[in-house]
């Protein structure tokens, strides 16, 4: 039997992964369009606090105005 570190608890796991990658992709989107990649070749963007929390209410935005088609998205991904 193989170990993995990572428990599977059912499709609540599965929407909060399909929501956390879908906030990774905006966080990008957002630093992007503020520059903070041009210089940059990696992709790993610092949480949005201290000098970046003004970045955080876009990302806020965002989530609010996507609600619905997240949801719609991870129900057609996972069959329900």
């Amino acid at each position: 039997m193989e170990w993995s570190h990572r428990r599977d608890t059912g499709p609540a796991t599965h929407d909060f992964e399909m929501l956390v990658a879908a906030y990774r992709r905006r966080k990008l989107l957002i630093a992007e369009a503020d520059g903070m990649l041009s210089e940059r070749r990696d992709t790993v963007v610092a949480p949005y606090k201290g000098p970046l929390v003004h970045l955080f209410a876009r990302l806020d935005a965002w989530a609010g105005e996507q609600r619905e088609s997240l949801r719609t998205e991870i129900k057609t991904l996972l069959g329900l």
